[in-house]
Parts: C-alpha cells; sequence; structure tokens
C-alpha cells in the first residue's frame, strides 16, 4: 500500500476533491466501463456513457448517478472520455 507521501503511478489520476469515479476493465470481448458520481456532482454518468459508447461503436448507459457499458477491443477508453469530457 501506498503512503500519502508517495506519488501514484505515472497511469493513475488523482482523484482527490472530485465527486466522479470511471473505471474501465479490459478483456478479450472489449472494455468494460462503470461510470460513478458522488452526491453534489454534476456530472451525468448515463449522457457521459451513451456519447462515449456510440463514438466507440459500443453499448451502454444509465442514469445520472450510474451508468454501465462496453465498448470493443483496441477502444482508447481514456482518449474518449478525456474527449467527452471537454465538450
Amino acid at each position: 500500500m501506498r503512503s500519502p507521501e508517495t506519488p501514484a503511478p505515472a497511469s493513475a489520476h488523482s482523484l482527490r476533491g472530485v465527486r466522479r469515479a470511471l473505471l474501465a476493465g479490459v478483456g478479450a470481448d472489449g472494455v468494460a466501463v462503470l461510470v460513478a458520481r458522488a452526491p453534489g456532482s454534476d456530472l451525468d454518468c448515463g449522457k457521459l456513457l451513451s456519447a462515449v459508447a456510440k463514438a466507440a461503436s459500443g453499448r451502454g448507459g444509465g442514469g445520472p448517478d450510474r451508468a454501465e457499458g462496453r465498448v470493443p477491443p483496441g477502444v482508447n477508453w481514456p482518449a474518449l472520455v478525456a474527449a467527452a469530457l471537454s465538450r
């Protein structure tokens, strides 16, 4: 376990103060994704995941608080999420 003083690996993103979580698990049949938000967050998880899934020819959806889906293998999930969040 890392101590609070130890920097996170370069591929990890700090979530301190952020009220949302975007998780992805890569498998042979694609990338399973989960988007969730904490109370008080203005992120609409369903809209975000729908936009990302549509851009990647994947599937997914849900409500404002939580959404699940899957995108095809080889999709750059972090880049798609970054693009969708920047809009």
